[in-house]
């Protein structure tokens, strides 16, 4: 690569978009470069946007649409879109949990792990 390879700092959360880009073959005679860096979370790559410590970074809706609202200066590019009923939340067998505590107030519907409505 030329001295004046451009470089794209990306953040990504545990390797996913990367190893998603790499196994397509995507990733292969890009007229830049990609670095990139590995968070545990969405709250670290924001808090590295926000920094200027990189240029782009994948989070979810509800991380970015918080720091958006606290005044960061940052930008959504690109959105997916996630089927509700692909989510979980897992918890132990003997957990007293057994639905979210804020169902009944977002209108959603309740599910018990053989996966019936109530």
């Amino acid at each position: 690569m030329a001295a004046d390879t451009i470089t794209l700092r990306v953040g990504d959360q545990k390797g996913g978009n990367r190893s998603l880009l790499e196994i397509s073959g995507l990733a292969q005679d890009l007229p830049y470069k990609i670095e990139w860096s590995e968070f545990p979370a969405a709250a670290p790559i924001l808090e590295a946007l926000n920094a200027g410590a990189l240029d782009v970074g994948y989070t979810g809706d509800l991380a970015f649409l918080s720091v958006y609202a606290a005044g960061a200066p940052i930008k959504a590019i690109g959105g997916t879109r996630a089927d509700a009923r692909t989510q979980a939340i897992l918890v132990r067998q003997d957990s007293p949990i057994r639905v979210p505590p804020t169902s009944k107030a977002s209108g959603l519907p309740e599910r018990a792990a053989d996966g019936a409505s109530s």
